[in-house]
Protein backbone atom coordinates (compact mmCIF):
# COMPACT_ATOMS: atom_id res chain seq x y z
CA UNK A 1 0.00 0.00 0.00
CA UNK A 2 2.87 2.33 0.77
CA UNK A 3 4.21 1.74 -2.72
CA UNK A 4 1.05 3.15 -4.26
CA UNK A 5 1.48 6.38 -2.32
CA UNK A 6 5.25 6.76 -2.53
CA UNK A 7 5.67 6.21 -6.27
CA UNK A 8 3.18 8.94 -7.36
CA UNK A 9 4.68 11.29 -4.77
CA UNK A 10 8.19 10.76 -6.13
CA UNK A 11 6.95 11.18 -9.70
CA UNK A 12 5.24 14.44 -8.77
CA UNK A 13 8.39 15.74 -7.08
CA UNK A 14 10.44 14.93 -10.20
CA UNK A 15 7.97 16.60 -12.54
CA UNK A 16 7.78 19.89 -10.62
CA UNK A 17 11.32 21.09 -11.48
CA UNK A 18 10.78 20.19 -15.13
CA UNK A 19 7.62 22.26 -15.31
CA UNK A 20 9.46 25.18 -13.73
CA UNK A 21 11.99 25.21 -16.58
CA UNK A 22 9.24 24.97 -19.12
CA UNK A 23 7.52 27.88 -17.45
CA UNK A 24 10.56 30.14 -17.99
CA UNK A 25 10.82 29.08 -21.62
CA UNK A 26 7.13 29.66 -22.12
CA UNK A 27 7.34 33.10 -20.53
CA UNK A 28 10.23 34.06 -22.81
CA UNK A 29 8.40 32.74 -25.84
CA UNK A 30 5.23 34.55 -24.76
CA UNK A 31 7.15 37.83 -24.38
CA UNK A 32 8.73 37.37 -27.80
CA UNK A 33 5.36 36.63 -29.38
CA UNK A 34 3.78 39.68 -27.74
CA UNK A 35 6.54 41.85 -29.21
CA UNK A 36 5.91 40.35 -32.63
CA UNK A 37 2.18 40.98 -32.29
CA UNK A 38 2.83 44.60 -31.30
CA UNK A 39 5.16 45.21 -34.24
CA UNK A 40 2.76 43.53 -36.66
CA UNK A 41 -0.13 45.60 -35.28
CA UNK A 42 1.85 48.79 -35.86
CA UNK A 43 2.73 47.67 -39.37
CA UNK A 44 -0.91 46.79 -40.07
CA UNK A 45 -2.09 50.20 -38.89
CA UNK A 46 0.52 51.91 -41.04
CA UNK A 47 -0.51 49.89 -44.07
CA UNK A 48 -4.19 50.62 -43.43
CA UNK A 49 -3.45 54.35 -43.31
CA UNK A 50 -1.45 54.06 -46.54
CA UNK A 51 -4.31 52.15 -48.18
CA UNK A 52 -6.78 54.89 -47.17
CA UNK A 53 -4.44 57.54 -48.55
CA UNK A 54 -4.05 55.68 -51.83
CA UNK A 55 -7.82 55.14 -52.09
CA UNK A 56 -8.41 58.88 -51.74
CA UNK A 57 -5.72 59.62 -54.32
CA UNK A 58 -7.30 57.05 -56.64
CA UNK A 59 -10.73 58.68 -56.27
CA UNK A 60 -9.23 62.12 -57.04
CA UNK A 61 -7.48 60.78 -60.12
CA UNK A 62 -10.65 59.07 -61.35
CA UNK A 63 -12.52 62.36 -60.99
CA UNK A 64 -9.82 64.16 -62.99
CA UNK A 65 -9.95 61.47 -65.68
CA UNK A 66 -13.73 61.88 -65.88
CA UNK A 67 -13.38 65.65 -66.28
CA UNK A 68 -10.74 65.23 -68.97
CA UNK A 69 -12.88 62.70 -70.84
CA UNK A 70 -15.76 65.19 -70.85
CA UNK A 71 -13.47 67.91 -72.21
CA UNK A 72 -12.18 65.60 -74.94
CA UNK A 73 -15.74 64.68 -75.86
CA UNK A 74 -16.74 68.33 -76.05
CA UNK A 75 -13.71 69.21 -78.15
CA UNK A 76 -14.20 66.30 -80.55
CA UNK A 77 -17.80 67.26 -81.35
CA UNK A 78 -18.07 69.10 -84.65
CA UNK A 79 -18.66 72.75 -84.10
CA UNK A 80 -21.89 74.02 -85.57
CA UNK A 81 -21.20 76.07 -88.72
CA UNK A 82 -21.98 79.73 -88.48
CA UNK A 83 -25.37 80.26 -89.97
CA UNK A 84 -25.09 82.05 -93.27
CA UNK A 85 -27.54 84.87 -93.68
CA UNK A 86 -30.68 83.67 -95.38
CA UNK A 87 -30.59 84.54 -99.05
CA UNK A 88 -33.41 86.67 -100.16
CA UNK A 89 -35.05 85.47 -103.28
CA UNK A 90 -34.11 87.51 -106.29
CA UNK A 91 -36.70 90.14 -107.05
CA UNK A 92 -39.12 89.08 -109.66
CA UNK A 93 -38.78 90.85 -112.98
CA UNK A 94 -41.56 93.17 -113.84
CA UNK A 95 -43.22 92.67 -117.16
Amino acid sequence: MKKFVVIPLIAALMILPLTGCESKKLKQENTSLKQQVDSLTLEKNGLAAKADELSKANADLRAKVGDLEKKVEEMSKPKPAAKAPAKKPAPAKKK
